[in-house]
C-alpha cells in the first residue's frame, strides 16, 4: 500500500500474520542507507505510535530482511504485547524513538477534568 495522496506517512504497509498465526499490521518507512526521516515524518511516526500503529524504518536490504524476520518469520512476542513506542529500527539506532523524546515531537493526551468537591459523589 502507499498513500500517494498524504505526505509524511510511512511508505509500505505490510499485513500479514506472525508465526503464532497472530495478525500483524507494520508501516515502514524505507530509506536510503544512513539517510533519516523528515521532521514531517518522525513527527506523523510519532501521533501513528501514540494512536498504536507499529511503525518502524529500514535503511537497507537487510534491515528489512530483519524486520520481515522479527515481526512475521520469527516473532519472538506478540504484535499485542509490544509496545508500538518501543519498536526496534533494525541495522541503526533508534532515530525514530531517540527523536520522540524532542519536546516538539511529544503528543500530549487529552486532559481529565479535576474532581471537585461540586462533581464529586
Amino acid at each position: 500500500m502507499t498513500s500517494p495522496g498524504r505526505r509524511a506517512v510511512p511508505d509500505r504497509l505490510l499485513i500479514g500474520h506472525d508465526n503464532r498465526a497472530d495478525p500483524v499490521l507494520l508501516f515502514v518507512e524505507v530509506k536510503r542507507p544512513g539517510q533519516a526521516p523528515r521532521p514531517n515524518q518522525r513527527a506523523m511516526f510519532t501521533r501513528m505510535r501514540a494512536h498504536g500503529a507499529h511503525v518502524v524504518v529500514a535503511d537497507s536490504i537487510e534491515a528489512v530482511d530483519q524486520l520481515l524476520d522479527d515481526y512475521f518469520l520469527h516473532s519472538s512476542c506478540p504484535i499485542s504485547l509490544r509496545d508500538p513506542c518501543a519498536s526496534p529500527i533494525p541495522g541503526r539506532a533508534a532515530s525514530v524513538l531517540v527523536l520522540q523524546d524532542h519536546p516538539s515531537l511529544q503528543v500530549t493526551p487529552p486532559a481529565t477534568p479535576a474532581t471537585t468537591k461540586e462533581n464529586s459523589p
